[in-house]
């Protein structure tokens, strides 16, 4: 009778180790959200912001997985210039909030549809994350007042104008209700560009994509497990612009792609291999 007997290199039971971390670190995340979850009801409590365990678990999560991420802040600008501001990133994947959520502790805005995602749904909530419907008009000036108050709290609050997720070759039309928010209460609106660079130590492009980028029909679970068995290394920027305002008497469909292109100026998009 032949046995198969199999040997794992030093790199592979590195690799494995690592990636065992991570989900460790997630489980534990998750545990820790919910448990704060479970106190709230119980004690008839405010449910607390969770952006400051976001931030730590996903500074947890970009070492444990190897990710090599940046922030680049505009000259005169410190990290509390970004208190009580709107910013506005382009958008590929649920990564996008891991690495942002890493660089800057903030409170993302995230769609009922993302909310109903299982497991991700979860996180979000745990996280702190406001949830907005995008498909209802009707909840245009709900929604605003959400995020009104959170500015007038202070919270640093991360939103997507597209509104969707891309594979990472342009930049989509940023929807502009939603910046009434900025509006009412005179905050300032950051533009922030996300370039990922490398993925195992190849350009970002049409070739490797789609192991970062989330988006179209996609289910989230595949798309995790590839990522967590075929990604080894990613090298990733996030660029903040300068900050922009807008008046009371400012057309905010003009303001919105006057935002996307101060983030498409410093877009790098898909690059070829030889690059």
């Amino acid at each position: 009778m032949n046995t198969t007997v199999f040997k794992l290199s030093p790199n592979a039971i590195s690799e494995i180790w690592r990636k065992t971390k991570f989900l460790g670190s997630l489980i534990e995340f998750g545990t820790l959200g919910a448990g704060q979850a479970l106190r709230s009801r119980i004690l008839n409590e405010e449910f607390q912001d969770g952006s400051r365990l976001t931030h730590e678990y996903s500074k947890k999560a970009m070492k444990e997985l190897d990710f090599s991420y940046q922030l680049r802040l505009p000259e005169g600008i410190a990290m509390e210039d970004l208190n009580g501001s709107l910013l506005c990133p382009n958008h590929l994947s649920y990564w996008d909030v891991l690495v942002i959520s890493a660089l800057i502790e903030g409170t993302f805005v995230s769609s009922t549809d993302i909310e109903k995602t299982p497991f991700l749904g979860d996180l979000a909530r745990m996280g702190g994350s406001l949830f907005i419907e995008r498909n209802d008009r009707s909840r245009v000036d709900q929604d605003i007042s959400q995020l009104e108050q959170a500015l007038k709290d202070q919270r640093r609050v991360v939103l997507f104008l597209e509104g969707t997720s891309t594979n990472g070759s342009e930049v989509l039309r940023f929807k502009s209700p939603l910046l009434a928010a900025a509006q009412k209460t005179s905050s300032r609106v950051f533009p922030v560009t996300i370039n990922y660079h490398k993925i195992n130590e190849s350009p970002f492009g049409l070739q490797n994509c789609d192991l970062i980028a989330w988006y179209g029909e996609m289910s989230f679970a595949p798309h995790l497990l590839k990522f967590l068995t075929a990604v080894k290394t990613v090298d990733v920027e996030v660029i903040v612009g300068q900050p922009i305002k807008i008046l009371p008497s400012d057309d905010l469909k003009s303001k919105a792609e006057h935002i996307r292109e101060q983030v498409v100026s410093k877009f790098i998009g898909h690059r070829k291999i030889d690059e």
